[in-house]
């Protein structure tokens, strides 16, 4: 049996809310930013680099409007009072996985997504001559990303 690249079109979110259909996730990255190193007895002439930091880059989930729905809306408002803490932990941050599914809807791949919280919610621009729905885009900053591929 031949191995294949898996597709990206069939993949869920599970985020808190009851929604966990999406038409797009974008921008799941990480990096460790370089940090230059030399002594100054150095024979090279040039820097030697060392990982520093992780960095886990704010993401994006993209969904269409229904009515009655303002999920992304109430969860991105609880974050304007800034209220972390107390007895149960954070209020808003939560953790969240987005799986790749295979055919019979399994996960294959899955980004286990740490201390999530919404830092921006879009909408898609009004248009009189458009034909597509009403989208609405919620940028996410987390700490951390772990993914599972087995």
């Amino acid at each position: 049996m031949a191995d294949y690249p898996l597709p990206n079109f069939h993949f869920m979110v599970e985020w808190g809310g009851a929604r966990i259909g999406f038409t797009r996730v974008r921008n799941l990255a990480m990096s460790n930013s370089p940090m230059a190193i030399r002594h100054g007895a150095s024979p090279e002439y040039s820097n030697a680099n060392a990982p520093t930091q992780r960095v886990f880059e704010n993401f994006f989930l993209d969904r269409p409007v229904f009515r009655g729905d303002n999920e992304f809306y109430e969860w991105w408002r609880e974050t304007v009072r800034f209220e972390e803490g107390g007895s149960k932990g954070s209020i808003f941050r939560r953790d969240m996985v987005i799986s790749l599914l295979n055919e019979n809807h399994e996960p294959v791949v899955s980004w286990r997504i740490e201390s999530a919280y919404p830092v921006r919610l879009s909408y898609s621009d009004l248009d009189a001559y458009g034909r597509g729905p009403l989208m609405e885009t919620l940028e996410i900053c987390c700490e951390g990303i772990r993914v599972v591929n087995e």
